[in-house]
């Protein structure tokens, strides 16, 4: 969903779950920077749609949560939407999102 992120917000507005597909929450290859202030975290998941995702679909945000448990117990921790809104169309296609956060 074309979202505008909110501090108070816990889930992802419009949050794809199409069961078995390749655009779901995953656990994304991440770097960290720690000993300086503030530190930082980027996370770079590539998402490979399949047989069993609704295409085409567009996406415009992406969230960081603390499990790939959707629900009660994989509240989002981070939102951010993105630059360019990416539509995937075919079974194959890629999207990468590169996204960082700041802490302290």
């Amino acid at each position: 969903t074309n979202i505008t992120p909110g501090a108070a917000d816990h889930v992802l507005s419009g949050e794809y779950t199409a069961a078995g597909g390749g655009m779901v929450r995953k656990i994304a290859p991440y770097s960290m920077t720690s000993g300086t202030s503030p530190g930082s975290i980027t996370l770079t998941p590539v998402f490979t749609a399949n047989a069993s995702d609704t295409l085409p679909s567009t996406f415009y945000a992406i969230g960081i949560f603390l499990s790939m448990v959707v629900g009660a117990s994989g509240l989002m921790k981070y939102e951010t939407s993105l630059t360019t809104f990416q539509t995937v169309s075919a079974s194959g296609d890629q999207l990468t999102v590169t996204d960082s956060q700041a802490f302290s």
